[in-house]
């Protein structure tokens, strides 16, 4: 199939992230993947690093800007798409104007997050939803959300995840002494560790504080925050953080960095390696690839019951649940975990196996491709 793949975003978070799995997934699996995406931003970087193919289009002024959908039209009918689909509904109406008269190519909206603003149920936004041959969620909450809001028919909404290269998540012993030399830990630390967009919503800070909490009866704890500001308010959120490491004497104890490049396709696998425990903290989340990367890992997880992460966990069975936004509900998770080591080991090897089973690259795009077919 000759696949479209559209992420307009000048930012990076988890809309742009799925946009380039999706990308590699597809163009493995031998399929003509042409990635639309705004010049100059990080997503076409991280496709350009990876050797994926890119059609470029200006940076837009304003929501009206016509000149990426009539790039988009032009690109459309030059590459007789099968299919244009389209990572966030920020960028459905562009790309609709851009299939406008330029054949048969069918559309799909892809959606990883859960909205936290009211539906637009404007005379538009009713005229796009019914265009489009179907909506792909990750999550079964995503889907009950998608419905709830009364947007799209039921039927025409999906669930199927993200996939994910399982071979991948498998580094040699000496990959995994390099990243913790590198980090200056120990082999006796305890290794606690997330990596995400640092956003309120991201629950970073309550992280910091239950990992300070575990610290008073456990002083091999070590906890690296990997992330960076996608926003003014993350950027105020890291500031702070900063300002708290400080006050609570932790520089050595705590290590905020940047996530793994987006280039690097070995970069996710490598940090993971140094961790022992990793925590997905968000007080909201639909969807989160770090924490199905971290399961691939072996890595004993702990979650909190925000939207879709007791999905992925398997309500507790592919590893710990916390309440949404208490540091304590994370303390007590991580001191459960330090108390019992035995319990890593079982809920690592659950957490590979259940993520294996689940969310292999090959087996979820087939499900892509059939539903694409059939469409």
């Amino acid at each position: 199939m000759n696949i479209a793949n559209v992420c307009l975003s000048d930012t990076w978070g988890d809309v742009e992230e799925s946009a380039v799995v999706w990308a590699v997934a597809l163009s493995g699996r031998g399929h003509e993947v042409q990635s639309i995406v705004t010049e100059g931003g990080r997503l076409s970087q991280a496709l350009r690093d990876r050797g994926l193919k890119q059609v470029t289009v200006p940076r837009r002024a304003n929501r009206g800007d016509m000149r990426a959908a009539l790039k988009i039209r032009s690109f459309i009918r030059r590459g007789s798409m099968d299919i244009v689909q389209v990572h966030g509904a920020r960028d459905l109406g562009t790309a609709y104007l851009g299939l406008a008269g330029a054949g048969s190519a069918r559309l799909f909206l892809i959606i990883n997050g859960l909205s936290k603003t009211p539906p637009d149920r404007g005379i538009l936004n009713r005229f796009l939803n019914r265009k489009l041959s179907g909506v792909i969620v990750p999550t079964e909450i995503g889907k009950r959300v998608v419905t709830a809001a009364g947007r799209i028919p039921e039927e025409k909404i999906a669930v199927i995840p993200m996939g994910f290269d399982v071979a991948a998540y498998a580094p040699a012993a000496e990959v995994q002494s390099r990243v913790r030399a590198g980090l200056e830990l120990e082999d006796d630390h305890v290794v606690v560790g997330t990596i995400g967009r640092i956003g309120r919503e991201k629950g970073q800070y309550e992280l910091l504080e239950a990992a300070r909490t575990v610290l008073r009866s456990h002083s091999g704890l070590r906890l690296v925050i990997a992330g960076d500001a996608g926003s003014a308010e993350g950027g105020k959120l890291l500031e702070f953080m900063r300002r708290r490491i400080r006050e609570y004497h932790l520089e050595e104890i705590v290590k905020l960095m940047p996530p793994p490049a987006g280039s690097s396709p070995k970069g996710m696998p490598d940090l993971l390696s140094a961790f022992d425990i990793f925590v997905m903290p968000s007080l909201e989340e639909n969807f989160s690839g770090p924490l199905v990367e971290a399961m691939l890992s072996g890595l004993a997880c702990v979650g909190t019951e925000a939207g879709g992460t007791p999905e992925v966990l398997e309500n507790g069975k592919a590893g710990l649940l916390a309440p949404s936004g208490s540091a304590d509900g994370i303390a007590r998770a991580l001191t459960t975990l330090f108390e019992t080591p035995d319990l890593r080991g079982i809920l690592g090897r659950r957490a590979r196996e259940s993520a294996r089973r689940r969310f292999d690259r090959d087996t979820v795009m087939k499900r892509v491709e059939d539903l694409y077919s059939a469409s």
